[in-house]
């Protein structure tokens, strides 16, 4: 690819339009390229002065650096390439396959033909508008804007864009309030439990006194449990081990009695599976409870 040269063609007049002719690079097959492209500035009534002026702001951003050659990329191009193999390993496998799902049904068709130049603050703010009259769900729109932020804002930081267009934009207003989510009684929490077998049902225990998130329960070790305490190091999710979700996460919580009565008590535990006309039993934990 050439060195990018400064640019000052004339405005000329052809019909009912003044037009200006500039060179813009592009990704064309997996290859760079710089082809011409003519630009509809002003009607043809207005004076050469004023289209002048008109000229040198269409100018400015190519001239002063602010539209950068990796711009021209299609928008797919990008996610495929350089966001999915680069950026989104380092993210949880349960939120990697949310973002997968985001990109391949809403943003793809909307933006993958687009270069990224082109993934301008008006696009952005007009497809998102556009969401008002969508069925979806206020957290699942919000959840698309925030997919978009996140590839656009790789792309400031791999000095592909100047800024991230999709920051400050606004979705739709909701429209539904939030509503009263409905509870159990302590009572009734306690049936609950009771209808519920082991160790699922110690395991719904836990999470209800605890307030752990489902990962951070599965991750749980018998060093974890302490006497009056319960220390979170670790998250399991779908097979996926890693630390806690945020920092304030690990940590070392006091929990009730009851609670560590409740997960010492498994050690006895001995569950019953269907094989077919026969049951089989299993401990209800491992053996070994060093690790």
């Amino acid at each position: 690819m050439a060195r990018r040269r400064f640019q000052d063609p004339r405005p000329f007049r052809e019909g009912r339009w003044w037009y200006l002719l500039v060179w813009k690079d592009e990704f064309v097959d997996g290859r760079w390229a710089r082809r011409r492209e003519r630009i509809k500035l002003a009607p043809s009534a207005m004076p050469e002065r004023e289209v002048k002026k008109i000229a040198a702001e269409a100018l400015r951003p190519l001239n002063q650096g602010l539209v950068s050659i990796g711009s021209a990329m299609k928008f797919e191009d990008f996610v495929e390439t350089v966001y999915i193999p680069t950026d989104l390993p380092l993210m949880a496998s349960s939120t990697q396959n949310r973002y997968r799902g985001v990109i391949k049904r809403y943003l793809v068709p909307a933006f993958g033909e687009l270069s990224l130049r082109d993934v301008t603050v008006l696009a952005v703010q007009r497809y998102l508008s556009g969401m008002a009259s969508s069925q979806l769900a206020y957290e699942s729109k919000d959840k698309i804007r925030d997919v978009l932020s996140a590839i656009l804002g790789s792309a400031v930081r791999y000095g592909i864009l100047v800024k991230n267009p999709v920051k400050g934009l606004k979705l739709p207003p909701a429209k539904k309030g939030k509503l009263t989510k409905p509870y159990l009684t302590p009572s009734q929490f306690a049936v609950l439990v009771e209808l519920i077998r082991e160790p699922y049902a110690t395991m719904v225990y836990v999470a209800v006194y605890t307030g752990l998130r489902v990962s951070e329960l599965v991750g749980l070790r018998r060093r974890n449990v302490h006497e009056d305490s319960i220390t979170i190091d670790e998250r399991c999710s779908r097979g996926d081990w890693g630390a806690p979700k945020s920092k304030s996460s690990n940590a070392t919580i006091a929990v009730n009695s009851a609670v560590i009565q409740r997960i010492s008590r498994l050690r006895c535990l001995t569950v019953e599976v269907k094989a077919g006309s026969a049951t089989r039993r299993y401990r209800a934990v491992k053996s070994d409870w060093s690790r």
